[in-house]
């Protein structure tokens, strides 16, 4: 061919989706073999929504105001898009939305909003929303991407054995907490 395939299939194709792998698990990874995901972690507190079917205004302040003040400095809200549009319909007692859209980013009271599709939907059960100090999730990269070209094994095909060890884990429960939607 007139490129590089080889190259083009493993840093293109192989590596995005193990770091499309890698953001789920660190999300709701249970830990065994895979990172220990933000909403599995022991210690994480979970705030109830005030509802056993949406989010209410009552019960995002709750999440807000559950993490440590300490935290709360550098925190942000976690959610996916289907969240963050339901988030933009609560309006506090005043009548005021509580998400603030502006130029420079979404904020809800005054902390930074981050979008990950990884994180649920709103749903019963569910934790939909996660707030605070992501400093503290640390992500080990043991083994960068590794290739293994073998052009033998399955004639006239050549297979590449791919792999790639990360861990992951929030070293300090207390930093965050986790919206769940239940009454």
């Amino acid at each position: 061919p007139a490129f590089d395939f080889e190259d083009w299939l493993i840093n293109r194709s192989v590596l995005t989706a193990f770091l499309e792998e890698e953001a789920k698990q660190f999300i709701a990874g249970d830990g065994i073999g895979k990172p220990e995901g933000l909403l599995v972690r022991p210690g994480v507190a979970a705030v109830k929504s005030g509802s056993a079917t949406t989010l209410t205004v009552d019960g995002v302040s709750g999440l807000y105001h559950q993490l440590p003040q300490v935290f709360r400095r550098r925190a942000v809200w976690l959610m996916n898009a289907a969240t963050l549009r339901a988030m933009s319909g609560l309006k506090d007692n005043a009548g005021q939305p509580i998400l603030r859209q502006m130029t420079t980013g979404d904020t809800i009271l005054g902390r930074p909003v981050l979008e990950d599709a990884n994180m649920p939907d709103i749903a019963s059960g569910a934790w939909p929303i996660a707030f605070g100090d992501l400093s503290y999730y640390w992500i080990i990269d043991r083994i960068p991407l590794a290739v293994l070209r073998d052009p033998y094994s399955n004639k006239p095909n050549v297979v590449f054995d791919c792999v790639r060890r990360v861990g992951g884990q929030l070293v300090e429960p207390a930093a965050m907490a986790k919206q769940v939607i239940a009454a």
